[in-house]
């Protein structure tokens, strides 16, 4: 059912974009033969893309944002800014050092 709405939807969008089209133009003065001859805003029969598969996230890339999130809970203060003496790329070189950590530091070849 929500198939036949979108594309019952897109149908009227299309109506809608080759009207504009037609209007503008008559109104920058192109004859009609060639107004008829530009193509239509969105081809009818044109099929839906499959949906894009997402990546795997790795066990390193888990690991990595969880000591971050951890690391960043600890060194923020109440107002949301960082502690004295910590930036951000101490708290990134800390959590790949802690992410190799849980992941024993094992790499794939």
């Amino acid at each position: 059912m929500t198939d036949e709405r979108d594309l019952a939807l897109a149908a009227a969008l299309r109506q809608i974009a080759d009207a504009m089209v037609m209007s503008a133009a008559a109104r920058a003065g192109v004859p009609p033969g060639i107004a008829a001859a530009l193509p239509p805003a969105v081809d009818a029969g044109a099929q839906r893309a499959a949906p894009k598969v997402k990546r795997k996230v790795s066990a390193y890339s888990r690991a990595y944002g969880q000591a971050y999130r951890k690391l960043r809970k600890k060194a923020t203060l109440k107002s949301g800014k960082l502690r004295k003496g910590v930036t951000h790329k101490k708290l990134v070189k800390q959590a790949h050092a802690e992410a190799k950590r849980l992941t024993n530091g094992r790499r794939r070849r």
